[in-house]
């Protein structure tokens, strides 16, 4: 039995065309480049089904508060923001999960509060809730789509990281 297996595959005529030229550019076969490029690309941490974020996350461990924005304004969950980019962030909440699930639900979107790192300033996004992790004491995956004055910008400076996909 053969170990080497053939695929085939479909693509555009520009990309077939880029892909022989640098084909030619490397002095290489196009099945060499694509057996480079795939063995490339699995390798990439960048192309982690479980990181598809463009931007990386940093750790911080730092209180927030949080607002469900659909609830009357008494309603406000307690916690700590386990890491953040300049897209979203962990929020570990320091409640049940059942009293989690009465206050919040996937789609849903919330006002959150913290201090991102090296800052004294309290920064506010309104998020939408992407995944809800259930356990002990739940965390909430939160994608920022919304910041109050400066906060992003805040958020940026304090953060100083590149796109997680490459250049």
């Amino acid at each position: 039995m053969s170990s080497k297996q053939v695929i085939c595959f479909e693509t555009s005529r520009s990309l077939q065309e880029a892909a022989l030229k640098r084909a030619a550019d490397e002095g290489v076969g196009m099945d060499e480049l694509i057996n480079r490029s795939l063995r490339a690309y699995l390798d990439d941490s960048r192309t982690n089904p479980a990181d598809r974020r463009i931007y990386r996350r940093t750790p911080v461990d730092t209180g927030a508060v949080a607002r469900p924005v659909a609830l009357d304004g008494e309603n406000f969950l307690q916690g700590e923001v386990r890491d953040v980019s300049l897209g979203g962030i962990r929020l570990h909440c320091a409640c049940r999960a059942e009293d989690l699930e009465r206050l919040v639900q996937e789609g849903g979107h919330m006002e959150i509060v913290f201090t991102v790192p090296g800052s004294v300033q309290p920064v506010c996004f309104t998020c939408e809730v992407r995944h809800i992790h259930r356990g002990g004491s739940p965390d909430l995956g939160c994608e920022f789509i919304n910041a109050t004055g400066d906060s992003f910008l805040a958020l940026k400076k304090a953060l100083d990281i590149r796109p997680n996909c490459p250049s």
